[in-house]
């Protein structure tokens, strides 16, 4: 599949089109304590739509993968953005909090559709540490979102209300598709234009991946080193505003600035990869969330949380995936050309499954201090390691 777009511009799409899921989220979080006022609900229970946004999104890349390999990446996109935009419209009307979980799924499910062709697409284009390269460019750019967003959502709720956040994701998915219906990156055709689509056929290809002897482990590496992070997203609103007592003006700035982080590394391994093994550089970046992971555990059980001590472990935690999010991808789908858009669904479905069992855990021990965050992190961080030690042996014998 030949590139016909500059890399500028193939960055800049692909990105964009990562991007909705974190628009998805981060927008929406500051909004929570009012939504769940204004539909008389318990904040944990408006809390959960964060935890089954993840499932829908799964099942989106699920369902996705498979089809984009079929039908074209640019097809599926826009399928995707379609559900997306329907859903994000209805949720504006949501009077309940089911309604809202409901929803939520839905757009979710449309989101996973359209974001799953943007990694796919990069395999498609650029191979090995060239693919390394482009996958965490593609990733700074789309960190970008979460930086931003939550600023949006306070922005949106200040001068209007909560229902403006959705108005403001459904302009965005209509950029989306205006953009994708003129430019998209590579060519048209499918890369598996004769593979089955029938539910034994689909379930081949997955078999495929998982029995693959390295796949599976590069996908528990993203899946525990990004579970982290989903903890965080989950009781982020509760720690900074309900914990630390912190301003509403405030929160966007810190719960953004970890985002920061991840930009810097991403755009540092993007051109470290070019010097040094992708392996090496996912090694740093899993140990240094391993120390920030037991440091913060260890505060939140046996001393009183201190804001800054908080606000820098998790800026080097969260920061730490500039290092791990584009090698563990990048890494994966070299192992398969032919069939990229199956193994990115399936590691972008392990990753949000993993993500909601993370926010449901955090949620489910919430017991108004930050221990269950902080050992939930701690964990993520400590499996990462050690299947990253299995990996590396076994990336080791493959050699």
């Amino acid at each position: 599949m030949q590139q016909t777009l500059s890399p500028t511009r193939t960055v800049v799409i692909l990105a964009s089109l990562s991007a909705i899921a974190a628009f998805s989220i981060d927008t929406y979080i500051p909004a929570i304590p009012t939504m769940a006022r204004a539909l008389s609900a318990p904040i944990h229970k408006v809390e959960l739509s964060i935890s089954t946004f993840f499932i829908g999104y799964a099942l989106g890349q699920l369902f996705g993968g498979p089809l984009s390999d079929r039908l074209g990446r640019r097809r599926v996109a826009l399928m995707g953005l379609s559900l997306f935009l329907v859903a994000s419209f209805l949720l504006i009307f949501s009077r309940t909090v089911w309604e809202l979980l409901s929803l939520r799924t839905v757009q979710a499910v449309g989101g996973g559709f359209a974001t799953v062709v943007a990694g796919a697409t990069v395999r498609d284009l650029y191979e090995g540490r060239e693919g390394a390269r482009m996958m965490s460019l593609v990733q700074s750019v789309t960190m970008g979102a979460p930086l931003v967003a939550p600023a949006v959502g306070t922005v949106l709720l200040a001068g209007f209300s909560w229902h403006a956040i959705f108005l403001f994701l459904c302009v965005y998915a209509l950029f989306l598709m205006a953009v994708l219906t003129r430019h998209y990156p590579g060519e048209e055709r499918p890369v598996q234009a004769g593979a089955p689509m029938t539910p034994t056929g689909v379930a081949r290809q997955y078999a495929s991946v998982l029995l693959h002897p390295v796949s599976p482990l590069f996908m528990l590496v993203h899946t525990f080193g990004c579970g982290g992070l989903y903890a965080f997203l989950t009781e982020s609103a509760f720690m900074y505003m309900g914990y630390f007592h912190v301003s509403k003006a405030l929160f966007p700035v810190l719960f953004s600035s970890g985002v920061g982080v991840v930009i810097l590394l991403a755009r540092l391994n993007a051109r470290l990869v070019r010097h040094v093994r992708p392996m090496t550089l996912l090694t740093w970046g899993i140990l240094i969330q391993v120390i920030c992971g037991m440091a913060l555990a260890v505060q939140a059980t046996w001393f009183v949380p201190v804001l800054w001590v908080t606000v820098a472990l998790n800026l080097l935690f969260i920061g730490s995936l500039g290092l791990v999010m584009g090698n563990t991808v990048s890494g994966n789908l070299q192992y398969f050309p032919e069939k990229s858009g199956t193994a990115h669904a399936l590691m972008g479905v392990i990753n949000c499954f993993g993500g909601a069992v993370a926010g449901i855990t955090v949620s489910h021990f919430h017991d108004g201090s930050l221990r269950p965050l902080a050992w939930v992190m701690c964990v993520s961080a400590l499996c990462a390691f050690g299947f990253l030690g299995i990996l590396r042996r076994r990336v080791r014998g493959e050699v």
